[in-house]
């Protein structure tokens, strides 16, 4: 039962597909630079596909890295404070960065769902752009979910003490 919980984690899904783009990405650049020394010509459309698989990776990988506290932390001042106060100022900040990913979650679905944006397509492949910025869309409403699930623990260590 836990190992199908983990198969069905939208988080865990995310990453694994963000991982996927990032490899994709190194293999399409580098059979694009090998076709372009050897045989003198490149690829069309490799710098979109590059483009658009950058996107979902960084996306949907933005919840992983915070589950997985992968993120860039600077604790200067905050690792000097008690662990209560330490908590309360998680908290702020967790909300605040609810408040600010939450934003970015509507525009983008507001982006990828207004009229026409199904008929948007890239200037060079032809390709549709909605699926990607619906992606987008997605992965930073994972994040916020993350975010909701840290807000839970914070309040729980406050609760508890702030131990």
């Amino acid at each position: 039962m836990k190992r199908l919980a983990r198969l069905l984690d939208p988080v865990r899904a995310g990453h694994v597909i963000a991982m996927i783009g990032i490899v994709a990405i190194m293999l399409l650049v580098t059979f694009d630079v090998l076709a372009r020394n050897l045989v003198g010509t490149s690829f069309t459309g490799t710098l979109e596909i590059s483009e658009f698989l950058q996107g979902i990776a960084v996306f949907l990988g933005l919840a992983m890295t915070l589950r997985t506290g992968s993120h860039i932390a600077a604790d200067l001042i905050v690792e000097r404070l008690s662990p209560r106060r330490q908590a309360w100022f998680d908290l702020a900040t967790s909300l605040l960065s609810l408040l600010v990913f939450g934003l970015m979650s509507w525009a983008l679905f507001s982006i990828a769902l207004e009229r026409g944006a199904d008929r948007e397509i890239s200037e060079i492949l032809g390709w549709p752009t909605q699926p990607i910025k619906l992606l987008a869309g997605v992965g930073v409403a994972l994040m916020c979910a993350e975010i909701v699930g840290n807000i839970v623990r914070h309040v729980r260590t406050l609760r508890a003490g702030g131990a």
